[in-house]
């Protein structure tokens, strides 16, 4: 029994297809690549600036209220006076709040000096991720 042709597929021939592909429906996909990423006109673009101004005050809001909250939890550690069993609930309730985003801890002194060290580049990153979940909404609203 003989073996018909055997299809192989190269680095040449995807290229080759794909120099095929934009020459043939190249203009096609440069009108499509414009329709999705530029505005059309100077009120579009208005929009989406307006658009941008909501989500980065979106953001800002969540960073301000992000950076209370641990600025409140930093002064309560700082201030504490509870008993041993006091603080260990507070352990636990640290580790069970912010435990995956800043590691476990087992004193209150530890998290004291974790979030000292590490709140503000966890706001940052609360801010950028905030602004990205806005951005991504955005564009699937459109």
């Amino acid at each position: 029994m003989e073996a018909g042709p055997v299809l192989t597929f190269s680095w040449q021939t995807a290229m080759t297809t794909g120099i095929m592909l934009l020459v043939m429906y190249g203009d096609e996909i440069w009108d499509w690549t414009k329709t999705c990423s530029v505005p059309k006109g100077v009120d579009e673009f208005n929009i989406s600036l307006k658009e941008m101004t909501e989500i980065e005050k979106d953001g800002r809001a969540q960073m301000v209220r992000t950076r209370f909250e641990l600025k409140s939890v930093i002064d309560e550690i700082k201030n504490f006076t509870g008993s041993k069993e006091q603080e260990k609930a507070k352990v636990e309730e640290l580790n069970r709040k912010y435990g995956e985003s800043f590691g476990y801890y087992k004193t209150l002194s530890e998290w004291y000096d974790t979030l000292i060290q590490k709140s503000e580049d966890y706001v940052q990153v609360l801010l950028h991720q905030t602004n990205v979940q806005n951005l991504v909404k955005s564009c699937r609203s459109r």
